[in-house]
């Protein structure tokens, strides 16, 4: 899975790539360990970012006047049955047809208008949800955003998408169209009298039928989803990792088991279809059996004198225009199902924090020391501290190297060092600004990190290099690449920088080639700390000894912090040290260092 961070100017990601078995070395910072008060406001500002979007006012007054034409053609039959075909009225006859034809011509003018208007709402409303959406992923903290899977990340973005397309439908406008149902009814009592308890009655009787199946559609909806993600969640994770796959020729096993989950999701799939069904039946034999009643009551009452021709035509034409809104109400009935279930999982990218405009990120950082006071972490998990009241004091442009064993925090030093994680007690000062854990936007651009993950993007080298920036950041990309050796590799492809990369399912390059891309990557935007955690494993000795040159040649240009298991990478530090316990201890040092800089 992709952990992103986020600059003003400048996008620096590092990649946590899912394989067969999942990251769990990844914890959540404590400010997101939410209490049920917080998470419950956090789920109405998220469903506040997806309700429904307001039509414009233009789109009622449009759609009431469409209504109103709507009697257009009942009005016509039935003056034309009762009063111009007895009177043989041609001219009237002519007149009722130029109107008529008139009345057709506006109604369909207003409405390609008003479904233009409601489109551009709708795309309006995707734009905006979707870019906000984008933005809470991206500077989100990491390991927040490392709690759910890519998959279900790109459902939620194309529920959003879902959600535009239902706001955009004839849906929206049920509101308006049912009031004017009222008209509809109205005008049909004066012209037919009783036969317009018909509709009135039929109408309730579908309507408690629709209610009572909608109870068990919003769990067999929940359900599809959920088997659907556990779905898609297997076969990026079998793609991820398909290389492993081969070689330990398991895609018997992995086919067993899709088999089970795409049995598992189609049956859910079958019921979501079998309710849809249903609901179309209905609304059939709801539109079919109004229909008979009406023709049959009228023509009993035409037949006893109590109803006229075209009072009977009229009525009849009437009720299709009564049943359309309230059949539509309750297919959007049914409809509301599947899209409120859809409007939860989306709200959801809206529970992210919103770190996009940090107070810190306007102020300007001086200095490339790192202060580390009395810094304390412990994990929701467990009772020991990971950090134990941890100090450390790192002068502007020296290199720090740092071991330890599994387990012993070396990695959550390093997110708490980065900001995506927040201590306990403690304080971490970059220069003279303070890390904020989750809240460290103004501190990327100043502090990269690189981990043993490489983040590979499709695009050519020279655009994974300088991310997709032009200008100045090219030449620095190129001069990263011939520092670290990377530039004379990339000549020995065909197309040299424009080598397309990221294509296919587990890439085209050796696993060191792209950690030396992200290498040069980081060099290439000129830290003031760089950040190596464990970014030489895929490197072989030729590649390292090519690192270790560029990075002491880069020596006093930028503070290094170097995790890593090799002496031979850490023999440039100008202090080691080992984590144990939480706390630090000075291995060796080349450097004039007091015993208050280390505790």
């Amino acid at each position: 899975m992709f952990a992103s961070k986020w600059e003003e100017s400048n996008l620096v990601l590092t990649t946590n790539q899912a394989g067969l078995v999942r990251n769990q070395d990844r914890p959540i910072a404590p400010e997101s360990r939410e209490k049920p008060e917080q998470i419950d406001a956090g789920r109405s500002a998220g469903l506040g970012f997806v309700a429904t979007p307001p039509l414009p006012r233009s789109v009622i007054v449009s759609t009431l006047f469409i209504n109103m034409l709507a009697l257009g053609l009942p009005l016509t039959i039935l003056q034309v049955y009762d009063r111009v075909l007895p009177n043989a009225a041609l001219d009237t006859l002519a007149m009722l047809i130029v109107g008529l034809v008139g009345v057709l011509i506006i109604d369909v003018i207003m409405k390609l208008a008003r479904y233009y208007l409601i489109g551009w709402t709708s795309a309006a409303f995707v734009h905006r949800a979707s870019v906000e959406a984008f933005s809470r992923i991206m500077h989100a903290p990491p390991a927040l955003v490392e709690k759910e899977t890519v998959n279900i990340y790109a459902n939620r973005m194309n529920n959003l998408a879902a959600l535009g397309e239902f706001y955009g439908g004839p849906g929206r406008l049920l509101m308006i169209d049912i009031p004017s149902v009222a008209i509809f009814l109205l005008i049909m009592g004066i012209v037919g009298g009783s036969i317009v308890l018909i509709p009135l009655m039929m109408f309730a009787v579908f309507a408690l039928l629709t209610y009572r199946r909608n109870l068990h559609l919003n769990e067999v909806i929940h359900e599809q989803s959920r088997h659907e993600n556990r779905k898609y969640d297997f076969v990026i994770e079998v793609l991820s990792g398909i290389h492993t796959v081969k070689s330990m020729a398991m895609e018997p096993q992995m086919q067993r088991r899709f088999e089970r989950l795409q049995r598992q999701a189609g049956s859910h799939n079958m019921n979501s279809i079998f309710f849809g069904g249903v609901a179309q039946a209905n609304a059939s034999l709801y539109t079919g059996i109004s229909t008979v009643m009406i023709v049959s009551y009228g023509g009993a009452l035409a037949i006893n004198g109590h109803m006229s021709v075209g009072a009977l035509a009229c009525c009849t034409l009437l009720s299709g225009q009564i049943i359309q809104p309230l059949l539509r109400g309750i297919s959007v009935w049914t409809e509301m199902q599947n899209v409120r279930q859809k409007r939860n999982e989306a709200a959801k990218l809206f529970e992210l924090p919103d770190v996009s405009s940090p107070d810190i990120a306007a102020e300007t950082v001086t200095g490339g020391g790192i202060s580390i006071r009395n810094l304390t972490f412990t994990y929701p998990e467990t009772d020991a501290p990971v950090i134990d009241n941890l100090n450390l004091q790192v002068n502007e442009g020296e290199i720090i190297g740092l071991k330890g064993d599994d387990g012993s925090g070396r990695s959550t030093l390093i997110g708490l060092i980065h900001g995506d994680l927040h201590p306990d007690s403690g304080e971490i000062l970059i220069g003279n600004m303070p890390v904020v854990g989750g809240t460290s936007t103004g501190l990327m651009k100043d502090v990269i990190c690189v981990d043993q993950t490489p983040a590979i993007f499709r695009g050519t080298i020279l655009e994974n290099l300088t991310m997709f920036e032009t200008g100045d950041a090219v030449l620095k990309a190129r001069k990263a690449a011939r520092l670290i050796g990377l530039d004379r590799d990339i000549q020995r492809y065909p197309d040299g920088y424009d080598m397309m990369l990221g294509e296919g399912v587990s890439g085209n390059i050796p696993a060191a080639f792209a950690q030396r891309i992200a290498i040069a990557r980081a060099l290439a935007k000129e830290p003031r700390v760089l950040i190596l955690d464990e970014a030489n494993t895929a490197l072989d000795d030729l590649g390292e000894d090519q690192v270790v040159a560029a990075l002491n040649h880069l020596r006093g240009t930028m503070t290094m912090l170097l995790i890593s298991h090799r002496p031979s990478f850490l023999a440039i530090s100008d202090r080691n040290f080992e984590l144990k316990q939480g706390a630090l201890q000075l291995v060796n040092s080349t450097a004039t260092t007091s015993a208050k800089d280390v505790a």
